[in-house]
């Protein structure tokens, strides 16, 4: 019984094998070498590109213009001054009001 599930089975996996790609498996190999090939060419030129780009860029660092620190009315929450999400002026509005010393005051 074992026996015959073992000649079952080879037949039916030697009947119904098929290739549908069309190409041998040498075929296969020598395509997956040369997108393999391609793809290592592609990330080194990439590399390559980022390295010239971050070595040549020049980057200036510059103050902000007042026209973006500029609030010409008060916010509409507990410490007016402060943006939304501006945590050191929200804590340093909090110590104020409590009247303990600001991070702003060691300076």
């Amino acid at each position: 019984m074992f026996f015959s599930k073992i000649v079952r089975s080879n037949i039916i996996k030697s009947k119904f094998v098929r290739n549908f790609s069309g190409h041998s498996a040498d075929d296969a190999r020598k395509e997956v070498v040369r997108w393999f090939q391609i793809s290592i060419g592609m990330v080194s030129f990439s590399a390559l590109a980022l390295a010239y780009i971050l070595a040549t860029d020049v980057h200036v660092h510059q103050d902000k213009p007042d026209l973006y620190v500029t609030n010409n009315k008060p916010y509409p929450w507990e410490c007016p001054e402060c943006n939304l999400f501006d945590s050191k002026c929200w804590s340093n509005c909090k110590a104020k009001a409590k009247g303990l010393p600001t991070s702003d005051s060691h300076h």
